[in-house]
């Protein structure tokens, strides 16, 4: 188990080592889709 973690520590560390560009986007919630739509609080 253990190594498991590692793992995905050793992951995690390697991503936030890459230059990555973020784009922010908005989020915008289909309306017209006649399907319902539930929003966590």
């Amino acid at each position: 188990m253990k190594k498991k973690k590692l793992l995905k520590q050793l992951i995690v560390n390697f991503q936030h080592s890459l230059p990555a560009e973020v784009y922010p986007r908005t989020l915008v919630l289909p309306t017209d889709s006649g399907k319902i739509i539930t929003m966590p609080d």
